[in-house]
């Protein structure tokens, strides 16, 4: 009370003093805020490369995939996920025991046991209706709510797998659809002209309740979602890591497609930190970042197509300066033209062209 009778003596230069010093403290809470969070992802960070720095197949999947939920939600219990998914990997275990003859070492039909475990009796499936929410990434929620994308599903199948002891699958990373294969351990000699993908493998579509499909099938797939078929690459099945650098790509999508590139900032320094090389996701860290440069050029078909919407049209440069397009090397210049502008000309020669 005596404090607020003499600052009733001057009353609107008081207000204007507390109106700054609630300012200063706003923008410290603001701060505080900001380095509590720089914090908590750097601890992210160095889990997630602790978890990645083991050999490919003492890589915990499940422990990555969740670490990427955590970056976002701090009071996240990755412990506890953890402990829960080994006793639902104990129960299928036991109900693969059941259904299995003591002889029967047949691993397909343990795949297809173990599908139907997770699919038919737990009630896992892709989500359609709501497939771009950011719940379908984080995989708490996938486990919590049984639903999620293609490449969530598919850690909680191979996870899954690893943990009843079922061998031959690893993830496939198709363009714009990831799905699972299982690949049987040769039996005895392998004919030289035999299609081993062809042949040995057996694609699994884990968004559509983990459903067999062949390989016609999966292209016509691809093709419906990208306008390009499957290259021999996409059959390669990825690194534990690949999916992991996947899977916030995803994110990175998401965000650069509502608009946030600020958003998106954490998972592309994840990106960053666990990849360094990755050049697409550093330029997309100086955009995100506020810092993007003033001029970029395309380098190479896969840089254009990405940004296409991006790159200015230089035609106009190319005319107010008078430029003879025969001075420059015809394939390369021919790679930035397009019907609807001319995105760049060559700079230089590696090792045929740029």
């Amino acid at each position: 009370p005596a404090m607020l009778d003499t600052l009733s003596s001057e009353p609107e230069t008081s207000r204007a003093l507390i109106a700054a010093q609630a300012d200063k403290l706003e923008q410290r809470a603001a701060d505080l805020r900001a380095m509590t969070r720089q914090l908590h992802r750097r601890r992210v960070t160095k889990r997630m490369l602790e978890v990645l720095a083991v050999d490919e197949a003492d890589i915990d999947l499940l422990e990555a995939s969740l670490l990427i939920a955590w970056l976002d939600n701090p009071e996240l219990d990755v412990s506890a996920y953890l402990e829960d998914f080994d006793r639902f990997a104990a129960a299928a275990a036991d109900s693969l025991a059941e259904d299995m003859d003591d002889d029967d070492d047949d691993g397909l039909k343990r795949v297809e046991q173990l599908r139907d475990f997770l699919f038919a009796e737990n009630g896992f499936h892709g989500s359609r209706s709501q497939y771009y929410h950011h719940s379908n990434s984080y995989l708490n929620e996938v486990l919590d709510d049984r639903e999620g994308l293609p490449i969530t599903l598919a850690v909680v199948f191979l996870e899954l797998a690893q943990r009843t002891g079922i061998e031959g699958l690893s993830g496939l990373g198709l363009p714009g659809h990831f799905m699972v294969v299982y690949r049987p351990e040769s039996k005895g000699e392998k004919d030289e002209d035999e299609d081993e993908t062809e042949a040995e493998s057996h694609f699994i579509d884990v968004f559509d309740g983990g459903r067999f499909v062949s390989r016609a099938e999966a292209e016509d797939l691809v093709r419906g979602i990208t306008g390009s078929g499957i290259r021999p690459e996409h059959l390669e099945s990825p690194s534990k890591q690949d999916i992991v650098l996947r899977m916030l790509r995803n994110l990175v999508g998401l965000e650069m497609d509502a608009g946030n590139p600020e958003v998106a900032r954490p998972y592309i320094d994840l990106i960053l930190d666990i990849s360094p090389e990755e050049a697409g996701e550093r330029f997309l860290a100086m955009l995100s970042g506020g810092n993007a440069p003033q001029l970029v050029g395309p380098n190479g078909i896969s840089t254009v197509a990405e940004f296409f919407d991006t790159w200015a049209d230089v035609s106009s440069f190319i005319e107010a300066d008078n430029l003879d397009l025969s001075d420059f090397y015809r394939p390369a210049v021919t790679l930035n033209q397009y019907p609807e502008k001319t995105v760049g000309l060559p700079l230089g020669l590696f090792p045929s062209f740029v």
